[in-house]
């Protein structure tokens, strides 16, 4: 489920109260096994920031020192199916009065730590060298796909936060950061109920949680990796000569919705015109047909292929 973005007004405090009601409501829901929260939901958003490691030495320029992230509940990770490959995952206990913990990917191991590395309980942080403290890392989980770019190649180093922990920062920006990533707009929900049925029940429950939580889409996880694959399939299944004449095609399609609209206003212009000035002519056919072939396209190429960058919604 996506949901929308809460009031600015809403402190972590309250945002921390608000999501325990949640999760509380949405079990109790007839025919649901687990939930989760999450700032975004897999193939649907992605963070990202640099990485410093404690004791570590600081990246040098053009080093690839980043990692996506995400904040999620304690049973986000375990019911969205990520398996864990050593150390544990998010518990009850990672709340707000404890040590700010980390669990990682098996890609961010492998970019930020050597083979005799032991990555976990080392300690690392975000953007700023006084940050590389901030998190110790207790679990180290599969590599899982959660961007929604990309999806042809390698799973992308990944760290993930607790929903329910706060960091202390003091710089400013940091400070807005943090505040950000605590509006969570994904909820996981592991069920034996079609969406047609669920959804109704979900909005009520939500809604006697927050009237200000309103739901903008319900997919099963299959939904959204499909969704994900459609531009990917147009592209690998149309040959040059296909994309260009989708290409021309829609130019022209533009050119004729606009001869279609505008000859007949600019014919009643012209009558207007006519009336009024001396010596102008309403029917000009060279002055009503020189602007549409102006603006058709001369020449059209195929699109290049499509880049995609990593998204830093932060920012």
């Amino acid at each position: 489920m996506q949901l929308n973005r809460l009031p600015a007004t809403y402190t972590q405090d309250r945002l921390a109260a608000l999501y325990r009601d949640i999760e509380e409501r949405l079990n109790r829901l007839p025919g649901m096994s687990g939930t989760g929260i999450a700032l975004y939901n897999p193939l649907t958003d992605n963070w990202g920031e640099l990485v410093l490691v404690a004791g570590h030495p600081a990246p040098k320029p053009g080093e690839q020192a980043g990692s996506s992230w995400d904040r999620v509940s304690a049973n986000y990770l375990q019911n969205l199916g990520v398996q864990l490959v050593r150390g544990r995952y998010f518990t009850a206990a990672d709340n707000e009065r404890s040590e700010n913990v980390a669990v990682v990917n098996e890609a961010f191991v492998r970019r930020f730590f050597k083979s005799s590395e032991d990555p976990i309980d080392q300690h690392f942080g975000t953007d700023l060298p006084e940050n590389a403290n901030t998190y110790r890392i207790v679990g180290i989980v599969r590599d899982a796909k959660f961007a929604g770019f990309a999806l042809d190649q390698p799973a992308r180093p990944m760290f993930f936060v607790a929903l329910a922990q706060t960091v202390r920062y003091v710089n400013p920006m940091m400070v807005r950061l943090e505040l950000q990533s605590h509006f969570a707009g994904g909820l996981l929900l592991v069920t034996n109920t079609p969406p047609g049925t669920l959804e109704p029940l979900l909005k009520r429950a939500l809604a006697d949680a927050d009237p200000n939580l309103t739901v903008t889409s319900v997919r099963t996880l299959q939904q959204r990796i499909d969704r994900s694959f459609d531009q990917q399939r147009a592209v690998a299944g149309a040959g040059r000569g296909q994309v260009l004449e989708m290409v021309l095609r829609g130019a022209f399609r533009r050119v004729a919705i606009g001869l279609v609209l505008g000859l007949p206003l600019a014919v009643g212009a012209g009558r207007l015109l006519a009336a009024q000035l001396y010596g102008v002519r309403f029917w000009d056919p060279l002055a009503l047909g020189l602007p549409p072939f102006r603006l058709a396209p001369a020449r059209s190429a195929p699109p290049s292929s499509p880049r995609c960058g990593r998204r830093r919604s932060r920012r």
